[in-house]
Protein backbone atom coordinates (compact mmCIF):
# COMPACT_ATOMS: atom_id res chain seq x y z
CA UNK A 1 0.00 0.00 0.00
CA UNK A 2 2.88 2.75 0.54
CA UNK A 3 4.05 1.77 -2.79
CA UNK A 4 0.59 2.86 -4.73
CA UNK A 5 -0.09 5.83 -2.03
CA UNK A 6 3.25 6.91 -3.25
CA UNK A 7 2.69 6.19 -6.97
CA UNK A 8 -0.48 8.48 -6.60
CA UNK A 9 1.61 11.13 -5.02
CA UNK A 10 4.09 11.61 -8.46
CA UNK A 11 1.32 11.39 -10.27
CA UNK A 12 0.11 14.57 -8.67
CA UNK A 13 3.48 15.88 -8.67
CA UNK A 14 3.47 15.27 -12.92
CA UNK A 15 -0.17 16.39 -12.70
CA UNK A 16 0.47 19.93 -11.03
CA UNK A 17 4.08 20.07 -12.48
CA UNK A 18 2.15 19.99 -16.21
CA UNK A 19 -0.51 22.23 -15.00
CA UNK A 20 2.21 25.05 -14.46
CA UNK A 21 4.13 24.62 -17.05
CA UNK A 22 2.34 24.02 -20.12
CA UNK A 23 1.66 27.09 -22.23
CA UNK A 24 4.09 29.37 -20.67
CA UNK A 25 5.02 32.60 -22.24
CA UNK A 26 9.06 32.84 -24.24
CA UNK A 27 11.15 33.57 -21.71
CA UNK A 28 9.75 32.49 -18.56
CA UNK A 29 12.23 29.49 -17.86
CA UNK A 30 14.67 32.29 -18.14
CA UNK A 31 12.23 34.78 -15.82
CA UNK A 32 14.72 36.52 -13.10
CA UNK A 33 12.13 37.56 -10.31
CA UNK A 34 15.48 38.67 -8.14
CA UNK A 35 19.07 38.49 -7.11
CA UNK A 36 19.37 34.89 -5.67
CA UNK A 37 15.90 33.78 -7.14
CA UNK A 38 15.85 30.92 -8.79
CA UNK A 39 15.06 31.16 -12.23
CA UNK A 40 12.06 28.69 -12.98
CA UNK A 41 14.77 26.00 -15.23
CA UNK A 42 17.02 26.53 -12.17
CA UNK A 43 13.74 25.17 -10.48
CA UNK A 44 12.77 22.89 -12.50
CA UNK A 45 16.18 21.17 -12.55
CA UNK A 46 16.56 21.22 -8.55
CA UNK A 47 13.09 19.10 -9.13
CA UNK A 48 14.78 16.76 -11.73
CA UNK A 49 18.07 16.36 -9.29
CA UNK A 50 15.58 15.55 -6.21
CA UNK A 51 14.05 12.72 -7.96
CA UNK A 52 16.81 11.55 -9.87
CA UNK A 53 18.41 11.49 -6.16
CA UNK A 54 15.40 9.71 -5.24
CA UNK A 55 15.53 6.70 -7.93
CA UNK A 56 19.05 6.16 -6.98
CA UNK A 57 18.28 5.33 -3.15
CA UNK A 58 17.24 2.07 -4.58
CA UNK A 59 20.99 0.91 -5.99
CA UNK A 60 24.57 1.38 -5.20
CA UNK A 61 25.15 3.95 -7.28
CA UNK A 62 26.92 7.48 -6.41
CA UNK A 63 25.30 10.59 -6.92
CA UNK A 64 26.45 12.87 -9.48
CA UNK A 65 25.97 16.37 -9.35
CA UNK A 66 23.25 17.14 -12.80
CA UNK A 67 24.18 20.29 -14.87
CA UNK A 68 21.19 22.52 -15.66
CA UNK A 69 20.15 22.16 -19.61
CA UNK A 70 17.88 23.68 -21.60
CA UNK A 71 13.95 24.01 -20.50
CA UNK A 72 12.94 21.52 -22.50
CA UNK A 73 15.66 19.12 -21.95
CA UNK A 74 15.09 19.59 -18.17
CA UNK A 75 11.10 19.07 -18.81
CA UNK A 76 12.00 15.59 -20.27
CA UNK A 77 14.61 14.95 -17.87
CA UNK A 78 12.06 15.45 -14.70
CA UNK A 79 9.68 13.33 -16.51
CA UNK A 80 12.16 10.59 -17.30
CA UNK A 81 13.21 10.71 -13.23
CA UNK A 82 9.31 10.67 -12.24
CA UNK A 83 9.07 7.35 -14.15
CA UNK A 84 12.36 5.85 -13.05
CA UNK A 85 11.11 5.99 -9.45
CA UNK A 86 7.48 5.35 -10.66
CA UNK A 87 8.84 1.96 -11.88
CA UNK A 88 10.61 1.05 -9.01
CA UNK A 89 7.28 1.55 -6.67
CA UNK A 90 5.19 0.04 -9.25
CA UNK A 91 8.10 -3.60 -8.66
CA UNK A 92 7.55 -2.87 -5.30
CA UNK A 93 11.15 -1.97 -4.62
CA UNK A 94 12.74 -0.81 -1.46
CA UNK A 95 15.34 1.61 -1.28
CA UNK A 96 18.47 0.61 0.21
CA UNK A 97 19.58 3.78 1.34
CA UNK A 98 16.46 5.27 2.33
CA UNK A 99 13.04 4.39 3.22
CA UNK A 100 10.14 5.19 1.66
CA UNK A 101 9.01 7.78 4.30
CA UNK A 102 11.81 9.31 4.48
CA UNK A 103 11.46 9.89 0.29
CA UNK A 104 8.61 11.27 0.82
CA UNK A 105 9.28 13.54 3.42
CA UNK A 106 12.35 14.32 1.65
CA UNK A 107 13.01 14.37 -1.61
CA UNK A 108 9.39 14.10 -3.16
CA UNK A 109 7.80 16.82 -0.77
CA UNK A 110 11.03 19.03 -1.79
CA UNK A 111 9.96 18.95 -5.24
CA UNK A 112 5.98 19.49 -4.49
CA UNK A 113 7.13 22.83 -2.93
CA UNK A 114 8.71 24.04 -6.13
CA UNK A 115 5.68 23.39 -8.12
CA UNK A 116 4.62 26.24 -5.97
CA UNK A 117 7.45 28.61 -6.64
CA UNK A 118 7.26 27.70 -10.62
CA UNK A 119 3.34 28.78 -10.36
CA UNK A 120 4.44 31.96 -8.11
CA UNK A 121 6.85 33.03 -10.68
CA UNK A 122 4.59 31.93 -13.52
CA UNK A 123 2.07 34.73 -12.33
CA UNK A 124 4.71 37.13 -11.50
CA UNK A 125 5.73 36.74 -15.45
CA UNK A 126 1.89 37.60 -16.34
CA UNK A 127 0.59 34.35 -16.90
CA UNK A 128 -1.40 33.06 -13.76
CA UNK A 129 -2.38 29.21 -13.79
CA UNK A 130 -5.91 29.07 -14.08
CA UNK A 131 -7.71 27.53 -11.22
CA UNK A 132 -9.06 24.18 -10.37
CA UNK A 133 -10.41 21.64 -8.11
CA UNK A 134 -7.81 19.23 -7.29
CA UNK A 135 -9.74 16.98 -5.65
CA UNK A 136 -11.28 16.27 -9.37
CA UNK A 137 -8.20 16.45 -11.35
CA UNK A 138 -7.67 13.34 -13.62
CA UNK A 139 -4.82 12.28 -11.37
CA UNK A 140 -3.59 8.08 -12.02
CA UNK A 141 -0.50 6.48 -10.89
CA UNK A 142 1.61 5.43 -13.26
CA UNK A 143 0.28 9.09 -15.19
CA UNK A 144 3.27 11.13 -15.13
CA UNK A 145 3.53 12.69 -18.65
CA UNK A 146 4.53 16.59 -17.59
CA UNK A 147 4.35 17.93 -21.34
Amino acid sequence: MPHQILRHVLATLAYRTRQVIKEVPDGYADFAAGSGVRTPVEILHHMSTLITYAVLTFGDEEWQPLETVSWEQEKQRFESALRSLDRRLADGDEPRQQTLLKLLQGPISDAMTHVGQLATLRRMAGLPVPGESFVKAPIEAGRLDIT
